[in-house]
C-alpha cells in the first residue's frame, strides 16, 4: 500500500541523482556552523554535540563538514578532548562563555581540514576568520599489534579509543 508520496507524480528526471561521496581536499576553509544537535551515543551512556559546518566560499562553497563532541560521557578522556575542541571553536568565533549550542551558530570561522586514511574529512584546527591557521594532519592509526600510534587519541561515538 502506498503512503501517497508517488501520488504527487515524482519525476526522477527533475531531481539530480545521488553522487558518490568525495571528501573535501585537505586545506584551509572559511566556514560557518549551521547546525548544532545533541545526540545520544550508541551505547546510550552519554550525549554528543554534533556540529555541521558549511563552506562559505571558493569552488567547495556549500559543502558540509561535521564534528562530534562527546561532552557528556563516562570516558573522561573523551570529554576532555571534546571540551578542548569546543574551546577552540569558541575562541575562533569569539564566544568564550556560550550559554547554549545556539551561541555557536552563524558565526564565521576558519578550519583546517584533513582527509583520514579511510577517505573521510576531519577538522584539525579552528581559528578566527582573519587569523593564520596551519594545515592539519590526519591522526595516526593504530600501530601493528593493536597499540595506539603516537599522536592524539581518537574516540568513537561512545568515547572509546579506536
Amino acid at each position: 500500500m502506498s503512503n501517497g508520496f508517488f501520488d504527487n507524480g515524482f519525476d526522477a528526471g527533475s531531481v539530480p541523482p545521488k553522487q558518490d561521496f568525495v571528501a573535501l581536499p585537505a586545506g584551509i576553509y572559511n566556514v560557518v556552523c549551521m547546525d548544532a544537535e545533541w545526540k545520544e551515543t550508541k551505547a546510550r551512556t552519554g550525549k554528543m554535540l554534533v556540529l555541521t559546518f558549511e563552506v562559505l566560499d571558493g569552488d567547495k562553497k556549500g559543502r558540509k563538514l561535521f564534528t562530534r563532541l562527546n561532552l557528556e560521557n563516562q570516558n573522561a578522556t573523551a570529554v576532555s578532548i571534546a571540551q578542548s575542541e569546543l574551546s577552540s571553536i569558541c575562541r575562533a568565533i569569539g564566544v568564550l562563555k556560550p550559554t547554549s549550542e545556539y551561541d555557536l551558530l552563524n558565526r564565521p570561522l576558519k578550519v583546517s581540514v584533513y582527509v583520514d586514511d579511510d577517505g573521510y574529512n576531519g577538522i584539525g584546527n579552528y581559528a578566527a576568520p582573519g587569523a593564520e591557521l596551519a594545515e592539519a594532519r590526519a591522526p595516526k592509526k593504530k600501530a601493528a599489534g593493536g597499540k595506539p600510534a603516537a599522536g592524539p587519541v581518537q574516540t568513537n561515538d561512545d568515547g572509546l579509543p579506536f
